[in-house]
């Protein structure tokens, strides 16, 4: 990311942003868990959270 241009800060900021809601589907889907409404919020808020560092 550092080499393509991102900011070191806003690279970190979407990369735990994306890994959190890859958990929480690899987790639905290999583990079986369940998806509730905390989880669509925060994932939500992860994706509200890139829209507002892109704009």
């Amino acid at each position: 990311m550092y080499k393509a241009g991102w900011s070191i800060n806003t690279g970190y900021i979407v990369k735990a942003m994306i890994l959190s809601i890859a958990l929480i589907i690899v987790g639905y889907f290999l583990y079986k868990e369940t998806f509730s409404v905390t989880k669509a919020a925060g994932i939500g808020m992860c994706l509200f959270g890139l829209f507002l560092i892109n704009k």
